[in-house]
């Protein structure tokens, strides 16, 4: 349970670590925000992803209507 709290703990305090490397100088403000899109954008793009799988399939298909 140790390494679970440690991790947690790690994670809590990121954002401040980040922060003081951001305020540093305007360079590491510019890496640390070009880093946050490249990290961001592909989370939301693939998120998208899973999300329109997930309810393609849960949606019925509109082309499964039997023609007489």
């Amino acid at each position: 349970m140790s390494v679970l709290v440690e991790l947690v703990d790690s994670i809590l305090a990121a954002p401040e670590h980040f922060i003081d490397v951001a305020t540093h100088d305007p360079i590491s403000a510019l890496l640390v925000a070009v880093g946050g899109v490249l990290v961001g954008a592909p989370l939301v793009f693939f998120g998208i992803l899973v999300l329109g799988a997930v309810v393609d399939l849960i949606r019925p298909e509109s082309s499964a209507v039997e023609h007489p």
